[in-house]
């Protein structure tokens, strides 16, 4: 479906063109295909979009771009951070959008799309947030100790650069030199974060896909529609207006 979408050969000044590349295969090629005659063939191509667009992420998350990936800076809406984690959508919204699916009323009447039979939820939602609980809890210890890492190393050169020819250092130099001190422990810790991001990505796959084999066929169209449609939202949306007091 995706032609060269996911190629695996794109300099860094081109990853911001990945996500938008994506968000376009989303609206024009995603969704139309699970809204027109749906098929369990298009559910799985769809699916198997999605698999290889956290392949693609993790494939192109090295020390060097891992900032990036975390902290995007079109994903700096503060109205965002709740739903996202390391970069990402919260895995704990996809088995959200199935127990928001069962709740629905209007759903509920629908006798082909409904989740009120899905017998097979109660034990593999327990299931799948024990994984996730466990999971994302001990990610964002790692990531804090990381980031405790890089805050230590940072203040050493914040500190040393005030002697002598160096007292010009600005904020973003020291950070750099902090990223790229392989001898420092620098270098070491942009590592440890691109594990943690591939792992945070590998979960969220993970549990799309556990819950997608629960699911009737329609049932699938309306799940991955969702995931689609959070997924391509970030790319291209209007920011809302300024509250009034």
């Amino acid at each position: 479906m995706a032609g060269d979408l996911f190629r695996r050969n794109r300099p860094f000044n081109q990853l911001d063109g990945f996500y938008t590349d994506w968000s376009r295969h989303l609206t024009e090629r995603c969704l139309p295909t699970l809204r027109d005659f749906p098929t369990d063939a298009k559910n799985e191509a769809v699916l198997g979009d999605i698999h290889s667009y956290y392949d693609t992420l993790n494939h192109y998350a090295n020390k060097n771009t891992i900032l990036y990936f975390l902290l995007p800076s079109w994903r700096s809406n503060s109205l965002e951070t709740p739903i996202l984690l390391l970069g990402d959508i919260n895995p704990r919204l996809f088995t959200s959008l199935v127990q928001s699916f069962i709740d629905d009323v209007g759903l509920s009447q629908d006798p082909i799309r409904t989740f009120s039979t899905l017998a097979a939820w109660e034990d593999l939602s327990l299931q799948l947030e024990n994984t996730i609980n466990g999971t994302v809890s001990r990610l964002l210890d790692e990531t804090r100790e990381a980031q405790d890492g890089f805050i230590r190393r940072f203040s050493d050169k914040w500190v040393s650069s005030f002697r002598g020819s160096q007292s010009g250092t600005v904020i973003m130099e020291t950070a750099t030199s902090v990223t790229t001190d392989e001898e420092g422990g620098g270098a070491a810790i942009m590592e440890e974060l691109v594990r943690i991001f591939r792992e945070a990505n590998q979960l969220r796959k993970s549990v799309i896909t556990d819950i997608a084999g629960v699911l009737t066929m329609n049932q699938k169209v309306l799940f991955l529609e969702s995931v689609c449609k959070l997924l391509s939202g970030f790319k291209h949306q209007v920011l809302p207006l300024p509250m009034a007091y």
